[in-house]
């Protein structure tokens, strides 16, 4: 989303990722547009000027600029790196941290992969098992499908957060890297996008192979009851229920 001025009139442009909306999401965004055309902006007139972000001090040191000629690693690397680390050190069971890893690698049996190797044939099988409208990739199933992106809200509520939703599934690691928490927090946000991620694809085989019906309200409680189950196994002390995780997160993250 830009705003650009031509001539006298200052204009919003949109430049979306996707396409087309999911349902419910055309009558929020010509809300949002609505809302936007109503704010009377003013813009400062103000001189460019040249910044190197190689220096805390924004300007140009040759000690700078040695060390961002001599550094091997990059941006991408340290993420690959933070990212690692959450995975594999968080509460969550082992077993959830190697499936956090396996779908952070893009390496899950999703529709889409069993229909490219020839496993399935017909399209109609490879559609996404919670809403089947398109073919099930892992980013579909596990972020973008319509209540599944309503499942990861409600859990962010539930912290306080209201978010944009990430590019795909390693992107949402990424994001998490993010934000920052104070130690004891961070046990607990540590293990969230794992404990979503885990009872999503789980909640998918349970309907995929058992014919369960999908229940969003409940998996959004599970979730909650998950992750409560896993922190309590770190928090040793006894400071505080499972209920407690569950309905009073924001007192515990303030007096934390």
């Amino acid at each position: 989303m830009v705003l650009r001025r031509k001539e006298e009139q200052l204009n919003w442009e949109f430049q979306l990722r996707r396409r087309r909306f999911f349902r419910g999401e055309t009558e929020a965004f010509n809300s949002m547009v609505s809302m936007l055309d109503g704010l009377h902006i003013v813009l400062q007139p103000r001189a460019d000027h040249l910044v190197w972000v190689a220096s805390k001090s924004k300007a140009f040191t040759v000690s700078s600029m040695y060390v961002l000629a001599t550094c091997q690693e990059t941006n991408a690397d340290n993420y690959a790196k933070k990212a690692f680390h959450l995975i594999w050190n968080n509460v969550s069971p082992y077993g959830v941290q190697c499936f956090g890893w396996m779908a952070y690698l893009g390496k899950l049996k999703t529709g889409d992969f069993l229909l490219r190797i020839g496993i399935i044939y017909q399209h109609h099988h490879a559609l996404c098992k919670f809403c089947g409208e398109t073919i099930e990739s892992i980013d579909h199933s596990l972020l973008f499908c319509t209540p599944v992106w309503n499942v990861w809200c409600k859990i962010l509520k539930w912290w306080g957060i209201q978010w944009v939703t990430p590019n795909s599934v390693s992107d949402i690691i990424n994001w998490w890297l993010s934000y920052r928490q104070k130690p004891k927090i961070k046990v607990i946000w540590d293990c969230i996008p794992f404990a979503v991620l885990w009872s999503l694809w789980k909640m998918r085989n349970e309907h995929l192979f058992q014919n369960k019906d999908l229940n969003w309200e409940d998996v959004v409680d599970l979730i909650k009851l998950r992750i409560a189950f896993w922190v309590k196994t770190k928090w040793n002390d006894g400071d505080y229920s499972v209920s407690d995780f569950i309905f009073r997160l924001s007192s515990i993250i303030q007096a934390s």
